[in-house]
């Protein structure tokens, strides 16, 4: 499992006391590394500065977590999105990246892991998020996507899912369910190739 920021730090820290500098050293280079070929991943890949800065963020917010969050080397989005696509990326990727991070986390793997998968190459945008976290029960397939309907305990719970399949169904597309790769479930959502701001 990736160790979370603040366990990092302790490390760290732990190392420099005990004047073990160059174990120091090598895992803050190791980290700024991990950082450095995000970036320049999402500056290559990712048109949109708006939803680069989104998957930056979701990446940091994983590893805090200790979700080992991967971003498909295939991933592309090769135009800048409107304002109105920008919001709705923004909506359907951070809502399903932080439920597959929730899954993953409460899982039966030892190691949570989640991936995510997106291109604007076909006619549509299609985003793929998959975790390896313990699957939708068949008898909650259909009901996920209800607002209101969650199998987490607590209060305003019910809402991410259902967001995001009125999004996918206000933008000309819609969201499934499948099982993913990693065990657990997969989520593919289209979206309406008008949100990009260039036409293709």
């Amino acid at each position: 499992m990736w160790i979370c920021c603040s366990n990092k730090l302790y490390t760290i820290s732990g190392l420099l006391q005990l004047k073990r500098i160059d174990e120091a050293l090598a895992l803050i280079h190791q980290e700024t590394e991990r950082a450095q070929a995000q970036m320049s991943f999402l500056i290559r890949n990712v048109a949109d500065a708006v939803l680069s800065g989104t998957l930056m963020g979701k990446l940091t917010r994983a590893r805090e977590l200790g979700v080992a969050l991967e971003i498909d080397d295939h991933s592309t989005l090769s135009c800048p999105l409107t304002p109105t696509g920008q919001e709705v990326m923004m909506s359907v990727v951070g809502n399903l990246l932080d439920n597959a991070c929730y899954a993953a986390l409460h899982g039966p793997n030892s190691t949570p892991r989640v991936r995510l998968f997106f291109t604007d190459l076909g006619e549509q945008l299609l985003i793929e998020v998959e975790d390896n976290g313990a699957g939708v029960p068949v008898e909650h397939a259909e009901s996920i996507f209800q607002e209101g309907f969650s199998t987490k305990t607590g209060k305003h719970r019910g809402i991410g899912l259902a967001l995001v399949a009125r999004l996918c169904r206000q933008n000309g597309g819609a969201i499934t369910l499948e099982e993913s790769e990693l065990e657990g479930a997969c989520f593919i959502a289209v979206l309406d190739r008008s949100l990009c701001a260039e036409a293709v």
